[in-house]
């Protein structure tokens, strides 16, 4: 359990400290800009079935997962918030996803995400002791099993006693993990008022919850592919961007992103000494679609240009949220040059150096 809680606690840090609300908001409550009315937001490869009554769906493509959420998740005085989506391990074939429980009021979340870079270490504290993981959904590839995969997962600190089995896809099953805190809950966690009795309420809900979708990716999990422009209006191919770098750095940015205009003189920088090492980077601009799509490419040159970044820049394809998820902003991925994810999903936004060391550890993941 010591390595989950280390994932959960450094991507709730870093999604408080560095990152701005993506453009799809994951609850009615989400904080950051409502997205253009015109763009789609269910990804290319979600399951069409449709969502019960008065539920917001939430897709995590990248694991073949959809989770349904009924009225009774959503009307709570507590933040529910989605977690991970990353393979345990490059080619172990086995993805975690799942839900987080913020056990603070709405209107604290929504304070401390507006501070952004300005959170003192109280703040960081506070969030620290009260985002929980809520519910695991474990995705194992191969016609394996979870008994095929529990020593793996248990070699990553992910617990494997009282997984529920869910269903399969393809040659892909499924498992649930309800309350995977239980142990350590009031050892390591705070909760504010009364939502202590909301999280049990919730982790039960989960426990026994029918409003979990699997199913196959038209694709291969964890491969990215698409056909999309740059903001020229120049077609641009995903095989042909990947495959003429060893790895390439795609850098998720929006032009109403502080954080992420703040990183970019950095990956500028970065982008310049790239080259000797086969990789590069490109940003994503992604709230450059929909009816104000024009103006945002205005303002995303404009941004670009006093940055002093010269890598491409794209327009968001459809389906992206799928292959890319992103639900704050910067989020950076490593795709080899056979279009797939290497490691997780670096959320947050770094220094030219700090960047360079993920790329060197994905260079050495991939035998470079």
């Amino acid at each position: 359990m010591k390595k989950l809680l280390m994932l959960m606690l450094a991507l709730s840090l870093l999604l408080a400290m560095t990152a701005c609300g993506a453009e799809t908001p994951k609850t009615p409550d989400a904080v950051g800009p409502e997205p253009d009315a015109s763009e789609e937001q269910t990804p290319a490869d979600a399951p069409e079935e449709p969502a019960a009554a008065d539920a917001v769906t939430i897709d995590m493509c990248s694991a073949g997962v959809s989770f349904d959420l009924p009225a009774e998740m959503q009307q709570i005085r507590g933040v529910i918030q989605t977690a991970y989506g990353d393979e345990i391990e490059m080619g172990a074939g086995i993805w975690f996803t799942g839900l987080q429980y913020c056990a603070m009021t709405k209107e604290k979340y929504e304070e401390l995400v507006d501070k952004g870079a300005a959170l003192t270490q109280e703040d960081v504290d506070f969030i620290r002791d009260r985002i929980i993981d809520l519910l695991l959904v474990y995705t194992i590839d191969g016609g394996r099993t979870l008994e095929d995969a529990a020593g793996e997962l248990t070699s990553w600190g992910l617990p494997v006693e009282g997984c529920r089995f869910i269903g399969t896809a393809g040659d892909c099953s499924f498992y649930s993990l309800a309350d995977p805190e239980r142990d350590v809950l009031d050892s390591l966690y705070v909760f504010d008022g009364d939502l202590r009795e909301e999280y049990e309420r919730l982790a039960a809900a989960c426990a026994e919850a029918d409003w979990i979708r699997c199913y196959e990716p038209e694709k291969p999990l964890n491969l990215v592919l698409f056909e999309t422009a740059d903001l020229d209006g120049n077609p641009v191919n995903s095989a042909e961007l990947f495959g003429a770098h060893a790895l390439t750095m795609v850098n998720l940015w929006g032009t109403y992103c502080g954080p992420c205009i703040d990183e970019m003189p950095d990956l500028a920088e970065l982008s310049a000494r790239l080259e000797e090492k086969n990789c590069a980077i490109i940003g994503v601009v992604v709230d450059a679609s929909g009816r104000n799509q024009e103006s945002v490419i205005e303002s995303a040159k404009e941004i670009i240009a006093d940055t002093g970044v010269a890598y491409p820049n794209l327009l968001p394809w459809d389906g992206i949220a799928g292959d890319l998820p992103s639900q704050y902003i910067p989020t950076t991925y490593f795709i080899d040059a056979e279009g797939r994810i290497v490691g997780g999903a670096a959320i947050g936004s770094r220094g030219a150096d700090e960047y360079e060391e993920l790329i060197d550890d994905a260079l050495a993941s991939l035998g470079y």
